[in-house]
């Protein structure tokens, strides 16, 4: 019984996965990584939330009246901010952290 032809296969099902192309093409680059990070280092991409601003986003989201406890009086101007810009242009579906677009006459 050969497990790679769907005819010697007990109820039809193909176990073995599809063999890679015979010209060797990997499907990824070897420095995908190293890619990424220059793309994001050059473009300074702003919507590519860090796992902090991502966290403190959907803090505001879920806690829309929450106010700062923060004693420096900067760092409280700061996240009010945060708060005012996430209440603006983002918005909480199934707990996720979405953009949306925004315009000034709407």
């Amino acid at each position: 019984m050969d497990i790679g032809l769907l005819d010697s296969s007990p109820q039809g099902v193909n176990f073995m996965p599809s063999s890679p192309l015979p010209t060797g093409v990997r499907p990824w680059p070897e420095n995908l990584n190293e890619e990424f990070m220059d793309h994001f280092i050059s473009k300074r991409n702003l919507m590519l939330l860090t796992p902090l601003k991502r966290s403190d986003y959907r803090y505001y989201l879920n806690n829309r009246e929450a106010k700062s406890e923060h004693p420096d009086r900067a760092q409280r101007r700061r996240e009010a901010t945060n708060k005012w810009y996430t209440l603006k242009r983002f918005e909480l579906q199934d707990n996720q952290v979405h953009y949306f677009n925004f315009s000034i006459f709407s």
